[in-house]
Parts: structure tokens; sequence; C-alpha cells
């Protein structure tokens, strides 16, 4: 009985996770996607930065989609008391978080001929953080208070990946995206007085899933 359990369950999976091919009068108007984030800095702000977004697309034709996206993710400001030529006595970062809403293009490629397709996007949209204050001592026994305020980035986009299709209504893709981030990151230290622009623009890249849900 376990056996035939067993293998029951290993045909309904497979067949679940076996891509299939649709045909032009099934490509669905509507899709909702759920995208896990990793991506990279060059250090500053941050080395990485995890996060996930939930996104929906409209299609316009056969070929070409237009989409919207709200993300969020948290990181670490990586020893931001530097930029102020400050050593503390260990090192400590700042956390942020941060909100990004976005809106793109999608062009892809024999959707509707094959079980898996190739696709691209270009966007542009807003990113929101907030970044924790971060005290502490410097080797000179001299306290810090670093406030950090960050404009609302301008971020222009691109992203590729294929997706397969898993059955009628699901699939599963993967891709790497590359961003632009246009927004000033200014560094007050309340003790002293200090205060400096860290950061007007920054590249963000890195890879990610989505998991999608046509309709």
């Amino acid at each position: 009985m376990n056996k035939f359990i067993y293998q029951a369950f290993f045909i309904g999976f497979s067949i679940f996770f076996t891509p299939i091919q649709l045909h032009a009068q099934e490509l669905a108007s509507y899709e909702l996607a759920f995208r896990p984030d990793i991506n990279g800095a060059r250090g500053t702000p941050s080395n990485d930065i995890l996060g996930a977004s939930l996104l929906f697309r409209y299609r316009l034709d056969r070929d070409w989609l237009l989409g919207f996206g709200l993300g969020a993710a948290n990181y670490d400001f990586e020893r931001p008391y530097e930029t102020l030529n400050l050593t503390s006595i260990e090192e400590i970062d700042s956390t942020a978080g941060s909100t990004l809403v976005s809106a793109w293009i999608e062009r892809r490629y024999d959707e509707k001929n094959s079980d898996s397709y190739w696709y691209w996007t270009a966007g542009l949209g807003f990113n929101s953080v907030d970044v924790d204050n971060l005290t502490g001592t410097t080797q000179t026994t001299q306290a810090f208070d670093l406030r950090t305020d960050v404009d609302t980035a301008l971020v222009i986009s691109v992203t590729a990946g294929k997706r397969h299709n898993l059955s009628d209504h699901w699939a599963l893709g993967y891709g790497a995206r590359l961003e632009q981030r246009r927004g000033d990151w200014i560094l007050t230290d309340s003790v002293s007085g200090q205060s400096t622009t860290v950061i007007d623009s920054y590249v963000v890249k890195g890879l990610y899933l989505d998991v999608n849900y046509r309709f």
C-alpha cells in the first residue's frame, strides 16, 4: 500500500512539474508573481541586499506585457562611520530597510509555441530607504551618533531570464537584474556635527527566482 502511495505521489509530482506547451489561445491576460531577490552592491551602502517582490503583469499583445511591482528589502549599511574618518572600537553596521515601487515593459520570445521562453524587461521605479541611527565609541573614546537621511531614489532597471511552464496557470522563472539607483545618502554625526554625502548613486545587480500564476 505504501509503495502504491509513493508511486502515485511521484507520478503526480512529475506531471505537475513537467513543462507544458501553451498555445496562442491560452495566453492569459493577467499574471501575479512572487520574486525572491538576491542582490549585491559595491559595498556602499551594502555588499548584499536580500528582498522579495510582488508583481502584477498585464498583457498588451502576444509578445509584450506591462508590469507593476512592490518590493521590500532589508540589509546592512556597512561601517558608515568610516566615511567620516571615524574608527569604531568594534565593527558595527546600521540596519536599512527599503520599499521599491516600479513599472516596466516586458518582451517575451516564442511563449505560445514552447514549454519555456526567454524574456527581458526595462523599467523605472522609486526606492524609499529608512536607516536606523548608529551609536558607538571611537578608538579614542569619542562617542558618535550617526543619522542617515536618504532621498527617494530614481531606479532604472533591466532584467533578463527564462521561465518554464509547469501547467496552464503556473510557471517558474529565473533571471538576472541590473539597476542604477540615483539618490543622495547624507550622513551626519549628531555629536560632532560632521556631515557628508556618502552616496549619490550606486549600482545593484543580482539573481532572482519568480513563481508566476496567470489567469
